[in-house]
């Protein structure tokens, strides 16, 4: 059973100020909808098996301006240690080959409430850019998966097997090549100059 605030079948949602200061794990499968259906927004693809763990901390102040201890309170922040596995088909992004992609994924995740920051300031600093937003004090688990997986995906996807990939793609460029003559007609102009 998940310990969550608000749960749908395809929705799960954290109110941050009832995390507790210890945080909350939660963990998913692919038989859980939300988890799949974010995961599957992450990679544009149907995903074939999936696990996901979230370590979800609130970030706590113990002292205060002064240095003093203090009771330890909750600042809005909170920071996910997101570690997840799936395995899905995507397309070879050189050759149009179909491709098996497994993503290993363990990132760490800092998440702000929105409104924290001066929306009038013109810069923003370079940590901010790794940084989420959550509104109405609702952490939207979806978008931390998605985010994790996100950021496994490979720059591009492509076959493992590079040569085979290489010969398929040249195939095709020489195809494309001979079925449609000369070129493209936009760069007639630029045969020309050559």
């Amino acid at each position: 059973m998940l310990f969550v605030d608000s749960f749908s079948e395809d929705t799960v949602r954290l109110v941050v100020v009832n995390l507790p200061l210890d945080g909350r794990v939660i963990s998913a499968s692919g038989d859980d909808a939300w988890a799949r259906a974010a995961a599957e927004v992450a990679v544009e693809s149907a995903v074939d098996a999936l696990k996901v763990r979230l370590a979800i901390n609130p970030v706590t102040v113990d002292r205060d301006k002064a240095g003093r201890e203090m009771r330890p309170r909750a600042t809005g922040e909170v920071r996910v240690h997101a570690i997840g596995e799936l395995w899905c088909s995507r397309i070879c992004e050189r050759c149009g080959e179909e491709v098996r992609l497994h993503l290993n994924a363990d990132e760490q995740l800092q998440f702000l409430p929105e409104g924290s920051v001066d929306p009038e300031r013109e810069e923003i600093e370079e940590e901010e850019l790794d940084v989420g937003w959550y509104d109405g004090g609702e952490l939207s688990l979806e978008s931390v998966v998605a985010e994790m997986f996100t950021l496994a995906l490979p720059v591009k996807v492509t076959c493992a097997d590079e040569v085979a990939c290489q010969v398929r793609t040249m195939a095709l460029l020489e195809a494309n090549r001979l079925a449609a003559g000369v070129g493209h007609p936009a760069f007639a102009a630029l045969k020309n100059l050559c």
